[in-house]
Parts: C-alpha cells; sequence; structure tokens
C-alpha cells in the first residue's frame, strides 16, 4: 500500500510546477518584455504586455512609446527583481520596489523620465543614459527621506546623460559617474560605501531649487573618491573622506564641507577651488590629508582630528582655524603653504610624512597659550632632517609648549637649528613642554634624550633665542653637558698610636 504513495506526491508537485508559479516560482526562460499599454497602466495585467504575461525574476523590460507621457504602475510583487530595464521614452514609473541585475538604459532623447519608486541593485548595474537625458531618481515633489536606490553592496555605474537623487541612496556598495554629464545628489543620503567620478565628470551636493534652506545634498558615511573629476558643493554637505585627484569646487558662498575624516587619512591630490565666506570643516572622525596645488581663498577649519598637508599649496589668503573644545585636540600636520593660521587648544605637529620633511610656510601665524609645537628633528638640514617653520609675515608665540623629538639624532654641541625662519615681527615667547617652564631670550633648557631605542643617548642641553637671523627667527643651539665635579679623593691615614716596648 505504502509504496504507491510517493510517486503520487511528486507528480502532484510536478504538475502545480507547470501550471502555477510567479515571480518567486519556478525557474523559466528569461523573457524581454515590451509594454503594450493595452489594458491599463498596472505592470500586474498580463494584456500590458507583449508577450501576454507578467514580468518575473530575471525577466528584461522594454517600456516603450505606448509608455510616453503615462505613469505606469508596478504593482507586482515587492522586489521582483529585473534582469534589465530600458526605458525608450518620456514616463514615469511608481509603485513597489523594483529590483535591477545588470542594465538600466535610457534612450529617450530630451523627454523627462521619473523612477519615482525605489530601485534595488541585485547586481552591479550599467546605467546608459542619452546624451542630454536627465533621469530623475524619486520625484523632486516626493516626501524628503524616501529611498530612491538601494545598493546592496553592488555597484551602479552612470554613463552618458545626467542622474538626479531627489531620494536616500542606502547602502554599502558604490555610486560611480563614469561618463556623461553629472550626478547630483539634492538630499541627505545615508550611503555608507563610496561614491566615485572618473575623468571629465562631476558629482554636485546641492538643493531643492525651490526648497533651498530644508533640503541639501549630503553623504556624511561616503567616501568620495575622484580620478581627474570634479566634486561640486553648493550647499551644506557632509562627506566620510576625499581622495583621487580632480578638483573640489566651493561653488558658491553658502558652500560648507564637513568632512568627518578616516583613520587611514584619504589623500586628495586636487585642486581646491572657491573663495570666502565658503568653508572646509574636519576632521570628527580621523585625518584627511591634501596634496595639491589649490587657489581656494575661503576658511578651512579644524575643530577634531587632523588635517595634514603634504606639500599642499594654498594662496595667502586662504584662512586655517585649529580649534579644539572639551577633550578635542585637533592638529594641523605636515608641510606646504598654509593661509594666515590660527590656533588654540591644539597641535602643530612638524613630523616627518612618509618620512619626508619640508618647509611650513606661513604668511602669518598666531598660537595661543595652550598650543602643542611639536618638532621631529632627524638631521641639522631645513627641509631634509626637519620641517621648518617659514614665515613671510608675523608670528605670535604667545607661550606655546615647544616639543622637540629627537628620534635618535643626536646634535653635536654647538650645532644651531633654526626653527621658525624670517618672520618680519615675532612676539612672545615659547614654554618647554619637557618641565613647563618659560623659556626667554636666551634661556637654557633640557630636552629629553632620543628615544629609548638609542641606548647611550641622553638628555640634551640647548640655548634659545627670538633674535636670529635678521632679528626673528627662532634658534636653538646645542651647549655642552654639564660637568659633574668629581668627588675629592681623601687618602686614609691610620691613626698613630703610641705603644710601649
Amino acid at each position: 500500500m505504502r509504496r504507491w504513495k510517493f510517486p503520487v506526491f511528486v507528480g502532484l508537485v510536478l504538475i502545480v510546477a507547470a501550471i502555477g508559479g510567479g515571480s518567486n516560482g519556478t525557474a523559466h526562460a528569461a523573457t524581454t518584455r515590451v509594454w503594450t499599454g493595452a489594458v491599463s497602466l498596472n505592470w500586474n495585467t498580463p494584456g500590458n504586455w507583449n508577450p501576454a504575461g507578467v514580468p518575473v525574476d530575471g525577466d528584461s523590460v522594454v517600456l516603450g512609446a505606448p509608455a510616453a507621457g503615462k505613469t505606469l504602475n508596478n504593482n507586482r510583487p515587492v522586489g521582483l527583481a529585473l534582469e534589465s530595464l530600458t526605458i525608450a521614452t518620456g514616463t514615469t514609473v511608481v509603485g513597489n520596489r523594483l529590483g535591477i541585475g545588470s542594465a538600466l538604459a535610457v534612450t529617450a532623447t530630451n523627454a523627462g523620465v521619473n523612477l519615482d519608486l525605489p530601485i534595488g541593485l541585485t547586481g552591479n548595474v550599467t546605467l546608459t543614459l542619452a546624451t542630454g537625458v536627465r533621469l530623475f531618481m524619486r520625484d523632486r515633489l516626493s516626501a524628503i527621506g524616501m529611498v530612491a536606490l538601494e545598493t546592496n553592496g553592488h555597484r551602479l555605474t552612470k554613463m552618458g546623460g545626467e542622474i538626479e537623487f531627489n531620494g536616500d541612496v542606502t547602502g554599502s556598495g558604490e555610486l560611480r559617474n563614469a561618463g556623461g554629464d553629472e550626478v547630483l545628489l539634492m538630499v541627505p543620503v545615508s550611503l555608507s560605501g563610496v561614491i566615485s567620478a572618473t575623468a571629465g565628470t562631476r558629482v554636485l551636493f546641492t538643493y531643492y531649487p525651490f526648497r533651498p534652506t530644508l533640503v541639501c545634498g549630503s553623504a556624511p558615511n561616503a567616501a568620495v573618491v575622484l580620478a581627474s573629476a570634479e566634486l561640486s558643493i553648493v550647499c551644506v554637505s557632509s562627506i566620510r573622506s576625499i581622495s583621487g585627484s580632480g578638483t573640489l569646487e566651493m561653488f558658491s558662498e553658502n558652500s560648507r564641507l564637513f568632512i568627518a575624516g578616516s583613520g587611514t587619512g584619504a589623500v586628495f591630490n586636487g585642486n581646491i577651488t572657491g573663495a570666502a565666506p565658503s568653508a572646509i570643516i574636519c576632521c570628527s572622525n580621523g585625518a584627511q590629508t591634501f596634496k595639491g596645488i589649490s587657489s581656494y581663498t575661503g576658511l578651512i577649519f579644524v575643530s577634531a582630528g587632523a588635517l595634514y598637508l603634504e606639500g599642499a599649496t594654498f594662496p595667502a589668503a586662504a584662512s586655517f582655524t585649529v580649534q579644539g573644545g572639551g577633550g578635542s585636540r585637533p592638529a594641523l600636520a605636515g608641510y606646504g603653504s598654509f593661509g594666515d593660521t590660527i590656533l588654540t587648544s591644539s597641535v602643530l605637529s612638524l613630523a616627518s610624512l612618509n618620512g619626508k620633511f619640508g618647509f611650513a610656510r606661513f604668511p602669518s601665524l598666531q598660537f595661543g597659550p595652550d598650543v602643542g609645537v611639536e618638532f621631529e628633528i632627524k638631521g641639522p638640514t631645513p627641509g631634509l632632517g626637519f620641517t621648518q617653520i617659514l614665515m613671510s609675515g608675523q608670528i605670535v608665540l604667545d607661550n606655546a609648549l615647544l616639543n622637540l623629538e629627537f628620534n635618535g639624532y643626536q646634535p653635536p654641541v654647538g650645532q644651531s637649528l633654526t626653527l621658525v625662519y624670517g618672520a618680519t615681527a615675532l612676539l612672545d615667547t615659547f614654554h618647554n613642554a619637557t618641565d613647563g617652564k618659560n623659556l626667554p631670550e636666551g634661556a637654557t633648557f633640557t630636552v629629553k634624550g632620543p628615544l629609548s631605542d638609542s641606548p647611550g643617548l641622553t638628555d640634551m642641553k640647548f640655548k634659545i633665542t627670538y633674535k636670529g637671523g635678521a632679528g626673528h627667527d627662532v634658534v636653538i643651539a646645542r651647549l655642552a653637558d654639564p660637568v659633574t665635579p668629581t668627588p675629592a679623593k681623601f687618602k686614609r691615614y691610620l691613626p698613630m698610636v703610641a705603644r710601649e716596648n
């Protein structure tokens, strides 16, 4: 009796599979379905497609002339995952979340195309836009915060045209502009991956034209990577870091760019453009490095973390402000050409970068009394053995703490090192970071010896002057170690004792 039950059950399953199914049902040959709109505007109506039937997972969909000027409703089950979607006319698609696996193309020209529904990537997708086309992801009148694109760890690569995001871009994947015009980010997005742009392209963080004070493009968790491309900031925006080459454009006086920074210190080799009162603020979560030649004359504000210049140059008209608060001790570090610079509750670090020193050029420089000025010294030559502060204007020391780290180098007695050169005026003096004592003109002080891994090198004594060179250079000179008096030696005499014979 039992021998026939299992085959009958299998037969029933096969019959159900043959007559049933759906987008998540049994495997089927992928089909390209072309919209006819013969019955209604709903995707879930079989008569609206050629061949007849509704799109299921793995299918490709083409929206042609019958969709022109219409709003089509994707009422297929949430998460329908197409292989590709081609839009050949101006149209709007609304409805449930739609997955795309490999290709999204807009071949229509001079026509508005709106994808007013969440698009989820199920693979790395190439987005091809005809010249002159702007694709809107989430209609500009939709509620702020709605999802436009879910990357799901995948990459969307745009070729040609323009794409405008009026909704959130989520996930840990990548949004790449690899050709054509620009990518516009109109609202704050939560993408935690990468926004990248290749040569000749642009990414624009901007605002809704009709609501500039309410909505502004921002991607605080995204790393921006440029390859001879451009990042333009029109409003108040945030990114995690910027690296690569090209241009960071502070587009208008309303431009404010917050750079959180990264643990590894992303390196941007390109040009920064713009003028005051635009501002760049960093680095709340780490470090950011600039290496390029910039024409930027706005404000750079370091409120936390560390901003490095590795040979980067800024015009004298640029303004650097480094100011900590609470437990924060932000750092301005490296070498290159800075603008007018003020530091309070912070650190100016002149340590080597990637084993190299240079010149830290300032038109004017002012310290607060709670500032640490740190020099790493590995040799006697400015620019090679240590980074020298090179002034073209006034420097105000204001009792800042002078910290000298020799790291294995021991200057010979009599060796002079010019720490600050060329100032037109010099006000106030340093304190010694070792003991906190004031260092007036001509003071002598002791510096801790090189690191403990260099045995035999002891603490060293220096003399400081603020009147070196033409009269305003800060120069230290190694003094001979103090001679410890040799204790007097006494002969031991035995007392003479009279003896009786």
